[in-house]
């Protein structure tokens, strides 16, 4: 039988891969493959998934921020930033998973006039990196 979580993150791995050589289309459709198939097995075997969950989610929304699809990445990253909330309430050590959505979130606002929304994200950043 395949091995669907080594799939999944193969296809996470291709995606940046394909990113970061501008092969943006290939890379939104691997990562939308792999976050299809790690919401399928976190449904399964919640608590193991949901990490890979939220971190495809967040290299979704990077990918959609940088080709100025704004609506879909701060859906996505909003996404991201539930489940790291949660994952951190758990476990302290996904803390930084919810620093590093924030900084997005907060520049993809910053980028969109929305200096209130992004000033606050500015500033539970700095409450994070004062609490590390």
């Amino acid at each position: 039988a395949a091995s669907r979580p080594g799939i999944a993150s193969t296809l996470n791995n291709l995606g940046m891969l394909h990113n970061e050589t501008n092969r943006r289309e290939e890379a939104e459709n691997e990562f939308n493959e792999a976050l299809e198939m790690f919401r399928e097995l976190s449904e399964t075997t919640f608590a193991a998934y949901r990490p890979d969950v939220a971190t495809t989610l967040n290299h979704l929304g990077v990918l959609h921020y940088k080709n100025n699809k704004t609506k879909e990445a701060e859906k996505e990253l909003n996404e991201a930033l539930e489940i790291y909330r949660e994952l951190a309430v758990a476990n302290p050590a996904y803390r930084p998973g919810v620093a590093t959505i924030l900084s997005y979130l907060s520049d993809l606002h910053g980028d969109n006039n929305r200096c209130d929304e992004a000033e606050k994200e500015f500033n539970e950043l700095m409450k994070i990196f004062i609490e590390l």
